[in-house]
C-alpha cells in the first residue's frame, strides 16, 4: 500500500525441494508498482452559475493527486445545450490539463466557457468535465450555465437631425 509507483525492487524467490531441504533454486525479479491514477476534483466557486451573451464565465477547480506517482489530469467538457425558444447558438469550450503534479499535491483548474454572443435567455447548459489521465477516463463533474436575459436597444440615429432637451422629453419614432 504505501510502495511508490514506477520505482524498481528487488523480489526474490526461493523453491526448496520437500524430499531434500538441501535442493533449492532462487531467482531474482526485478519489479515495480503501477501508478495508480487516483485524483479528487472539488469546485471552488459554485456548480451552477450564469453568464450574460457574449461574456467569459470561469469556473475553478482544485484537484488533489491521491495516487502513488506524479500524474497529470486533463479536464474534457461535453456539454448538452438545452436551448431557449428557437436558441440555435454554437457552444464551445477546450479541455484543461495539468501535468507533472506530485502526490498529494493539488493544482489549480481554470475552466472558462464563453457564452455565445446570439445565445438566447434562459437556454441552459449542461456541462460534465470528464477526469481523464492517461487515457483512461476516472471520474466527472457536473457543472450547470444559464444564460442571463439582458436588456438592451440599440438605436442607429445616422442622418437624423433630432435635438432633445436636456431636461429630458418624450421622443416619438
Amino acid at each position: 500500500e504505501d510502495t511508490p509507483a514506477q520505482v524498481p525492487f528487488t523480489l526474490t524467490f526461493t523453491w526448496t525441494s520437500q524430499g531434500n531441504q538441501a535442493v533449492q533454486d532462487s531467482v531474482q525479479v526485478e519489479i515495480q508498482a503501477a501508478p495508480s491514477h487516483e485524483w479528487g476534483v472539488s469546485i471552488v466557486n459554485q456548480s451552477s452559475v450564469s453568464g450574460d451573451p457574449g461574456e467569459s464565465v470561469e469556473i475553478i477547480l482544485n484537484a488533489t493527486n491521491y495516487g502513488n506517482a506524479a500524474d497529470g489530469l486533463t479536464l474534457v467538457p461535453e456539454m448538452t445545450v438545452l436551448p431557449a425558444g428557437n436558441d440555435a447558438s454554437t457552444w464551445q469550450a477546450d479541455a484543461v490539463s495539468h501535468t507533472g503534479v506530485g502526490v498529494n499535491e493539488s493544482v489549480q483548474f481554470v475552466f472558462r466557457v464563453v457564452v455565445p454572443p446570439q445565445a438566447w435567455a434562459g437556454t441552459v447548459v449542461n456541462i460534465s468535465l470528464l477526469h481523464t489521465t492517461n487515457t483512461y477516463t476516472i471520474g466527472h463533474t457536473n457543472l450547470t450555465l444559464t444564460v442571463n436575459a439582458v436588456s438592451g436597444w440599440q438605436l442607429n440615429l445616422t442622418g437624423t437631425d433630432l435635438e432633445i432637451d436636456p431636461a429630458g422629453e418624450n421622443v416619438t419614432l
